[in-house]
């Protein structure tokens, strides 16, 4: 299972949660396509074109419904069109975050009336704080995480596609709207706390009658 886990706190998960996608982003092909890559030919997967009209809106779909619950709702990172080596090319979506008091158990629920009536109906991973939506035809997946401090992350990848036409969509490609109106999450910042002043003894007075003098 794809899990970030060991973390000590949320801001840990978040970053370890971008460096994951990071990483992936810029892996070999065969390496990163082994469990998310359809099963289909290449040729008869579902196109790239298609893959954002119909995946990548309802996502926005997701995030539209969720977001009134939630305590704030963010941009992790942004959604990325590449090419594939062998072919074709491949959309990572945008990555997005929920603060509480957002609910996982609605996140799912949601999550599960919406994936599996567009072909990401293979659900792994599924237990009480991350569930993976996969395509097994055409590939790719959505990925929900619930982080240690309540708040939840929804991200997904198509796999790579074919162009519907054969041109580069890259150069027609612009971010959705609900994904350009999103806030960039702001990671919390560390304000150092200042050191404690140990308070200055007050010096010792003699006793009275314990004077000691000379002679």
């Amino acid at each position: 299972m794809r899990r970030v886990r060991g973390c000590l706190s949320a801001l840990v998960i978040v970053v370890a949660l971008v460096a994951t996608v990071s990483c992936a982003r810029s892996g070999n092909d065969d390496e990163r396509h082994l469990w998310w890559d359809g099963s289909a030919p290449f040729k008869e997967r579902q196109s790239i074109q298609d893959y954002q009209e119909v995946v990548e809106a309802r996502l926005g779909e997701f995030v539209a419904e969720l977001a009134p619950s939630s305590g704030g709702t963010s941009l992790i990172s942004p959604s990325e069109l590449s090419p594939c080596k062998g072919g074709g090319y491949e959309l990572y979506t945008a990555s997005i975050t929920f603060e509480l008091p957002v609910e996982y158990s609605r996140a799912r629920e949601l999550a599960g009336r919406l994936f599996p009536t567009i072909g990401l109906d293979t659900i792994t991973g599924d237990d009480e704080d991350s569930a993976f939506f996969h395509d097994k035809t055409n590939g790719g997946d959505i990925d929900l995480i619930i982080s240690m401090d309540g708040s939840v992350t929804i991200s997904g990848v198509s796999g790579c596609r074919p162009s519907r036409d054969g041109t580069d969509p890259r150069t027609t490609r612009t971010p959705p709207e609900w994904e350009a109106s999103l806030p960039l999450y702001q990671y919390p910042s560390h304000t150092p706390t200042p050191p404690r002043t140990q308070p200055t003894p007050a010096p010792v007075m003699p006793r009275p009658g314990l004077t000691s003098s000379p002679g």
